[in-house]
């Protein structure tokens, strides 16, 4: 039976001392254990960060038939029947949700989102009471700690160097409309702005529609882990078209790099415009560029970036997203208030 849910944890903690602050959170990480999986590494912070802020107890190394003795479930992605009290952590795909029996969804406690537009997606399209989900913006994938990583530096004018992270889709092709907004922004900003912009566009290793590649664009294939930070050391700004599956803005804005995006991109909510780069409400072309080259020229912006970056660097860090997962749990379950 589950224990704790009453306010108090009865059992103690690892140490050996009472701590009725210090929650009991069961972890249901399948992804952890498989190398291949793209969530494993995540999983794997996730499980870190938690056992600096709670008791973790990882069930699926538990006794068959023995349900563990802990205040919550908290389950990466989608997985089978969980014993309640649970909450799930979902994987930014939403099509996740749709290889699941709904009713593990509805008999979940909560849901954490690490984008708002999954959030949004689950209410109006997964039927989950809003009031059920909770947007936690994710670490960056790179631990800020490693030796290797340098410190952010300020970069100084003239700026060209662009770069778009973009998903795999799944396996799907990119659409052809934002393969061409890439080609209609780059063309804008090197006949109206500066002919010497370069763009490189990692998760991506070829050029997508069989045609030649536009110049001066490098094509990169998903960088390994320790080698994300480098890549955004060495551009000048991170853009984030929509349609694309961008991503990269916590590790971006770590490094002190200003982002561009349009508001439909993912997480666009990170960036405050004028401050941290620029938001553009359509995503076309023209309005892209033009925020694109106002950002490369904008010195406040950059000082700015480099002034917020170990604020940043804090902010996504998996010990904050630990510690907020832990907080909801503890509320939830009676814990805290």
């Amino acid at each position: 039976m589950m224990e704790g849910g009453s306010g108090v944890i009865t059992k103690p903690s690892w140490g050996g001392i009472a701590d009725r602050f210090r929650p009991r959170i069961g972890y249901a990480a399948f992804c952890q254990a498989v190398p291949e999986c793209g969530r494993s590494a995540v999983a794997g912070n996730l499980r870190a960060g938690l056992g600096k802020v709670a008791d973790v107890i990882d069930i699926w190394s538990a006794p068959v038939g023995r349900a563990p003795a802990c205040d919550a479930i908290l389950a990466m992605d989608c997985v089978g029947q969980i014993p309640e009290p649970y909450f799930i952590y979902l994987c930014p795909e939403q099509g996740n949700m749709l290889r699941v029996d709904p009713s593990v969804y509805e008999r979940a406690l909560g849901l954490f989102a690490e984008r708002g537009r999954l959030a949004q997606w689950l209410a109006e399209n997964a039927g989950i009471p809003a009031e059920k989900i909770y947007v936690i913006p994710p670490a960056a994938a790179a631990s800020q700690g490693s030796p290797r990583i340098q410190p952010p530096y300020m970069r100084e004018a003239p700026r060209r160097k662009l770069l778009l992270c973009i998903s795999d889709h799944g396996g799907r092709p990119i659409p052809a409309e934002s393969v061409r907004l890439i080609l209609d922004v780059l063309d804008i900003l090197r006949g109206e702005h500066d002919s010497q912009v370069r763009l490189t566009i990692s998760g991506l290793e070829k050029w997508p529609d069989g045609s030649a590649p536009p110049k001066d664009v490098t094509f990169l294939g998903v960088p390994r882990v320790g080698e994300s930070m480098a890549l955004f050391d060495t551009h000048d700004v991170l853009v984030a078209v929509p349609g694309l599956g961008s991503y990269g803005l916590p590790e971006a804005l770590s490094r002190g790099v200003p982002c561009v995006a349009a508001r439909a991109s993912e997480m666009s909510e990170a960036i405050t415009p004028g401050v941290t780069g620029a938001v553009v409400e359509d995503g076309k072309a023209r309005e892209l560029a033009a925020a694109i080259a106002s950002v490369l020229e904008n010195d406040d912006i950059y000082n700015s970036c480099f002034e917020r970056a170990p604020a940043m660097t804090a902010y996504f860090s998996w010990e904050r997203v630990a510690r907020q997962v832990t907080h909801v749990i503890s509320r939830e379950v009676g814990l805290i208030p």
